[in-house]
């Protein structure tokens, strides 16, 4: 524990005084969340600005940029509501320099434990639902994790985890009360909302093709049948579960109008405590696919917002959620003590 840190009566530690190495300086506890967002900013600026470079480093710095961009950026919006919700569970010590504490901790700032980049970006989302983030962009992380683990980089891969970054930024900046402009600055702004306009030209393109295809489908399968037949067919066909998610959600055709299925994945959020005491998760499904088994139209992606598919769907409380049986909550804070 540093000399300098604030005594109390008797020589005691007390609370306060938390400061955070930033390498050539040094931040006040309340400056978290602004250097959060300015370092994740500069992530961003950094990928947009070299991803298309011919240089194999820059694409490697590239890459690992575009995943530290989206995870500090998830960050800051947390820790604007606290940055204690950025510790690792169980961790003391890192709890105390994020609720700052610092000076009673045995551990210094850099040795803090906090959430990993997939939990800060579902954190951000469960108290930011207007954020553009579903689980299949974790591609971006993996990009991330390619590049800083095994020095390998994906060209498509890489550009697809922009795209997303780009995605993330949009609602991002709207959620902190600022924008895109001020975020890219005047030379990137410009290369951001082409990239983004392509990307959702592209999506649009790829489901006018499979809905053609889906419709070529159909005709071949009810074209020889009368009314009747094609109404036993379709009832036959509709609603088949041919795939299996972490949770299918029912969904009209846009092609055939029978029923497909939208597969999820599910962020189940933390475990809530009702007045009295009953533990309960409110889940949430993010789609990422969608196929029909009578028509076959499968999408997936960005081709389900652009074929008029939710972003989320909310499911039912989860009243028995096992998550409870992990953590037990204190009983003052349960009777407002």
């Amino acid at each position: 524990m540093s000399a300098s840190s604030p005594k109390g009566p008797g020589g005691a530690r007390v609370p306060g005084g938390s400061r955070w190495p930033t390498g050539s300086g040094k931040i006040v506890h309340a400056e978290l969340p602004d250097h959060l967002w300015s370092s994740g900013q500069a992530h961003a600026r950094r990928a947009l600005s070299t991803f298309g470079a011919d240089n194999t480093m820059d694409q490697q710095l590239a890459a690992i940029s575009v995943g530290c961009a989206v995870e500090l950026l998830s960050k800051a919006l947390v820790a604007d509501i606290s940055p204690a919700l950025l510790g690792d569970r169980g961790d003391r010590d890192s709890l105390l320099h994020l609720t700052d504490h610092g000076s009673l901790a045995r551990k210094t700032p850099t040795e803090v434990k906090s959430i990993f980049a997939v939990e800060a970006v579902a954190a951000a989302n469960h108290v930011h639902p207007s954020l553009n983030w579903r689980p299949v962009d974790s591609l971006t992380f993996r990009v991330r994790n390619a590049s800083a683990h095994m020095a390998l980089v994906e060209i498509d891969d890489l550009r697809k985890a922009v795209i997303e970054l780009l995605r993330f930024v949009e609602s991002a900046v709207v959620v902190r009360g600022t924008d895109a402009a001020s975020f890219w600055g005047s030379s990137l702004v410009a290369l951001a909302a082409g990239l983004l306009d392509e990307a959702a030209t592209a999506s649009q393109q790829a489901v006018a093709r499979k809905q053609a295809a889906a419709r070529i489908r159909l005709d071949l399968l009810l074209g020889p049948l009368d009314k009747a037949g094609r109404a036993v067919v379709l009832a036959s066909l509709s609603g088949r579960k041919t795939v299996m998610a972490e949770h299918e959600e029912a969904a009209a055709c846009p092609v055939c109008e029978q029923q497909g299925w939208l597969l999820c994945g599910v962020d189940r959020g933390p475990v809530q405590w009702d007045d009295g005491g009953n533990p309960y998760v409110e889940p949430l499904a993010w789609p990422y696919e969608f196929v029909c088994p009578v028509c076959g139209l499968e999408l997936e992606g960005d081709e389900l917002q652009a074929a008029g598919f939710p972003e989320e769907v909310e499911l039912d409380l989860d009243l028995d959620p096992i998550e409870a049986f992990e953590y037990e909550p204190d009983e003052d804070w349960i009777r407002g003590r």
